[in-house]
């Protein structure tokens, strides 16, 4: 890992005077800001697990740098490195592209960074289809980026930005996600979606080959825990039904997505698909909302295979011995009596999309901060209007100040809730 680390090195200074694209631009400006060296973990085995030992140290060394002081924020005590945020978004998302155009856009918008942005950084080309480059007006990268940090209404704005998209995409998407899914469904649904899943896949996981107890005879109130190959199987959302009553998450996750998955699509009918769900046990629909591991997969026509993501040391049982980039292997289903049931396979798009957010968050080092807001919400789902008397703490305080930061950054016309 060290000569990848050395390799990356070379490879950024081989480009210092360089133009390049919007998102390879602010990857830069953003590796220069907190002396970022980490090579991408999707190019080495181990590479994800290795960046959980490294990165911390990392974002700890770079927040004693006193250029990135005012590049962080504090969320209950855990500081999140912005720079570290900016870099995992634009290197990670779905479309990277239009996650840097709207960074761009956010921080032309204000007329004191834009004309710091101008007086730093030229973009030619047509900026209109994002095909534009981006170069520093003279000198490296490495000097627009120390100038840019200097300024206080560039650094807010990068700040502002990078906690609307924590506030807005990652905390909703991780609090409200696969942990919650068996719990935020109703009875009906939840064993629709069972017996299809059951039909597609078999009474067992694709990932860890976990046969559900009740296919084997032992009651369903055994704790699973004695049997390690044997649990109690339940659909699990991969993009998840906060989607559906969460404008800002839906706004984000478009943006996210490049317009692949419009705001439109995310539908409960729609999030309550088989295409959208997988049959897990109850720790691994844990592990897969904490973003322990996830599904990743090719989009391309001809793709037939899935393959596992993990992205820690620490496992534990869930994962009954699989490792990073096995494959998994899902079977379409269609009734052979022609009585209507067709299960589809997971959609790529999904999965691939809960894939880049997982790498976001843990590119970002955001997962201990994502903790502190669940440790403070666990008792309060505010996002499906759960809220009462009884409930309404500090949790529910800090998810109104999330939306208001929010609503403040990326303003959205629609607010109803996408129930059909």
């Amino acid at each position: 890992m060290l000569y990848a680390v050395e390799l990356a090195t070379m490879h950024m200074l081989s480009l210092e005077t360089k133009s390049l694209s919007l998102p390879d631009a602010f990857r830069m400006l953003s590796m220069h800001i907190a002396d970022i060296r980490t090579p991408n973990p999707d190019n080495y085995d181990n590479g994800w697990r290795d960046l959980e030992i490294s990165l911390p140290a990392a974002i700890k060394a770079s927040a004693h740098r006193s250029a990135s002081q005012d590049l962080q924020f504090d969320c209950h005590g855990v500081k999140v490195s912005v720079a570290h945020l900016i870099h995992a978004l634009v290197t990670y998302s779905y479309d990277t592209a239009a996650v840097a155009w709207d960074l761009y856009g956010y921080l032309v918008a204000d007329a004191n960074v834009k004309r710091v942005l101008e007086r730093l950084v030229v973009l030619d080309g047509d900026g209109g289809s994002r095909t534009a480059w981006a170069r520093p007006v003279e000198g490296t990268w490495a000097q627009a980026a120390g100038m840019l940090v200097m300024e206080a209404d560039v650094t807010r704005a990068l700040t502002a930005w990078a906690r609307s998209w924590f506030d807005g995409l990652l905390v909703p998407f991780m609090t409200n996600g696969g942990a919650k899914s068996a719990d935020t469904i109703s009875p009906e649904t939840s064993d629709r979606l069972r017996e299809q899943l059951l039909a597609r896949d078999g009474p067992i996981t694709v990932v860890g080959s976990i046969v559900d107890r009740s296919f084997l005879g032992y009651p369903t109130t055994v704790d699973p825990s004695h049997y390690r190959a044997a649990g109690a199987l339940s659909p699990a959302h991969i993009i998840p039904l906060a989607a559906t009553t969460n404008p800002h998450l839906r706004s984000l996750l478009e943006i996210f997505a490049g317009g692949k998955v419009t705001a439109a699509e995310l539908t409960r009918k729609r999030i309550n698909d088989a295409s959208n769900t997988l049959l897990l046990t109850h720790d691994q629909i844990d592990d897969l909302g904490e973003f322990i591991f996830s599904i990743e997969t090719d989009e391309s026509p001809a793709a037939t295979g899935y393959s596992l993501r993990v992205y820690t040391m620490l496992t534990g049982p869930s994962l009954n011995g699989c490792h990073d980039r096995d494959d998994l292997y899902f079977a379409e289903y269609q009734d052979e009596h022609d009585n209507g049931m067709r299960v589809p396979l997971p959609d790529p798009r999904f999965c691939n999309i809960h894939t880049a957010i997982a790498k976001v968050v843990h590119g970002a080092g955001a997962g201990p901060a994502i903790a502190a807001v669940m440790s403070q919400e666990r008792t309060a789902n505010m996002q499906d209007a759960a809220a009462t008397v009884e409930i309404w703490g500090n949790g529910g305080w800090e998810y109104l100040q999330r939306e208001l930061r929010c609503l403040a950054a990326n303003p959205v016309d629609d607010i109803d809730v996408y129930d059909v």
